[in-house]
């Protein structure tokens, strides 16, 4: 009998084991099939690329999404209507030329990057992804030479009138920030507070005169204005300052104020 029972328990015992060992391989393959997906899966956006003459970034969204990108301030601001899926800062290894740094807003909506040369900024939609190009700005053309001096009048000619400068109005430090939107280009100009203003548009130019005083910086200009729109001068007009742009033939301006901008 004591035979007979120890033979029927190793029949129990070998049993389980076999009964056991399925279950665990099946567990196993189960653990990698969770845990291979999660090891593969990698950030597909934002992405970006170093090329040539430029840098880009793209933002993959499964729809047409409204967006905004421009320079201000010396960093490169981009907002979106949805929120951004993945991390921005994977941009900043392949954009190290252009890019130092960025902050995500709480809502995901608008990522701002620091920005480690000024930059001219493109952007433009392909399927339903946003592609948001980067170029170094443009050196400012070095000062023209200083001019050489007049030749005194004659006793009977009598001296050109001089135009006094407006007193008490000191010249104005102006900086100029622009960017690429969905279908236009806007420059901000960002006074102190609200002043008088003209545009004018003729012959492959457009002319911004305001009443005051200003000294631009050329080079926020040129770099905030897009590829096909060229500065040409600045100069004193009345008692202000007027900015002369070369524009392409059939480009419309539209102009407007908010707040002391």
């Amino acid at each position: 009998m004591r035979v007979r029972a120890a033979w029927r328990a190793c029949r129990i015992l070998g049993s389980a084991a076999v009964t056991v060992s399925p279950l665990l391989r099946l567990l196993v393959l189960l653990a990698l099939l969770v845990v291979a997906p999660m090891g593969a899966h990698a950030q597909s956006t934002p992405r970006g690329a170093a090329h040539d003459n430029f840098g880009r970034m793209v933002f993959d969204w499964d729809g047409p999404v409204q967006w905004s990108a421009e320079v201000v301030n010396g960093q490169l601001v981009t907002r979106f209507e949805k929120p951004i899926a993945g991390d921005p800062k994977a941009l900043l290894k392949p954009l190290s030329k252009y890019l130092k740094g960025v902050t995500l807003s709480a809502d995901r909506r608008m990522a701002t990057f620091s920005l480690a040369v000024p930059v001219q900024v493109k952007s433009f939609v392909t399927g339903t992804s946003t592609v948001i190009d980067l170029t170094e700005a443009k050196t400012p053309p070095p000062p023209p030479p200083a001019p050489a001096a007049p030749i005194p009048p004659s006793a009977s000619t009598p001296p050109p009138a001089k135009v006094a400068p407006a007193p008490g109005v000191p010249a104005t430090d102006l900086t100029v920030r622009g960017g690429e939107h969905d279908g236009f280009n806007r420059l901000v100009f960002d006074w102190p507070k609200p002043v008088g203003y003209t545009v004018t548009a003729q012959g492959g130019q457009v002319v911004i005169a305001f009443d005051r005083p200003a000294n631009v910086n050329v080079t926020s200009l040129e770099a905030a204005l897009p590829a096909d729109v060229r500065f040409v001068e600045a100069h004193p007009q009345g008692k202000g300052t007027a900015l002369v742009l070369a524009v392409p033939p059939g480009m419309g301006t539209k102009h407007f104020v908010s707040g002391t901008k």
